[in-house]
């Protein structure tokens, strides 16, 4: 009787021989699609942590409205909870990228050194205040060598903040600020942000960082509750002391303020008498 099914079964398989082909087809394929969409977040994370690693990532990010100057910055740097700190220049300005390019909103950045450090896709890093590297989504080796331009467009408060205006493109390359295609958003131009430049802390002409990004101690998985009880900690003992520092730097500049006022207004004054 057993012999008789299995006659039967193969008799049957021989005469539908391409329909059980695509049978066990379609078992493997899903088979391997599924086992695809179990890896495929665990191969994501791993590859994320990897270059957050590498690139050493923010964990915190400071900001004031009247900017940190390098006192500031050293004293984040030693306190307690804070592994790597480093200041960030920051510009929105509109900008071409060689003779061609049409005038778009451009975010610049002062290359980084410690914290947020850039991929490099191709080229070479900047070796005078003259030198950029620019967003590599969609870009290759033709643009080395091409020329970013600051349109005179500007502010004069924007264009105040710069050294130098027209920059050669040395290398492209990928952020850890930018894990997306979004670059933000700006209060320039439409409001979006085309694109981002690192140039050389030289270029900029400021006394001031934007902002601080500083890393924690310790190693741990992203998207974890550890990383994010770790960080919760760290923000918690680290805010009322960088509050601290926030309110004497506001309060120096008042004063500085205050005073230029009161110099400005004595000049007046023996004028007015004069």
């Amino acid at each position: 009787m057993k012999r008789t099914m299995i006659k039967n079964l193969l008799r049957s398989i021989k005469r539908s021989l391409g329909r059980y082909i695509a049978i066990l087809a379609i078992i493997a394929l899903g088979a391997g699609l599924f086992v695809g969409l179990l890896a495929t977040k665990t191969d994501m994370i791993y590859t994320g942590q990897k270059y957050m690693d590498r690139q050493n990532m923010f964990d915190l990010r400071f900001i004031n409205d009247y900017g940190w100057t390098d006192t500031e910055l050293k004293q984040i740097a030693l306190m307690e909870g804070v592994a790597d700190a480093e200041g960030v220049r920051m510009l929105d300005v509109l900008g071409t990228i060689d003779k061609q390019g049409s005038e778009q909103v451009i975010q610049l950045y002062s290359v980084p050194r410690q914290v947020n450090r850039v991929y490099l896709l191709g080229g070479r890093m900047p070796h005078a205040p003259n030198e950029c590297l620019i967003d590599g989504m969609h870009r290759d080796d033709s643009v080395l060598g091409t020329t970013f331009r600051v349109s005179a467009n500007n502010s004069d408060e924007a264009l105040d903040g710069l050294k130098v205006t027209e920059f050669t493109v040395v290398g492209y390359v990928n952020s850890p600020l930018f894990m997306d295609m979004s670059r933000g958003n700006t209060t320039l131009g439409n409001g979006t942000v085309s694109s981002f430049v690192f140039i050389p802390d030289e270029a900029f002409d400021m006394d001031y960082y934007a902002m601080i990004d500083v890393t924690i101690p310790g190693d741990y998985a992203v998207y974890s509750e550890e990383y994010d009880h770790a960080v919760s900690i760290a923000a918690d003992l680290l805010r009322p002391k960088v509050l601290t520092l926030a309110q004497s730097r506001y309060e120096m500049l008042k004063a500085d303020g205050e005073a230029q006022y009161s110099d400005g207004l004595a000049k007046y004054e023996d004028g007015l008498a004069e």
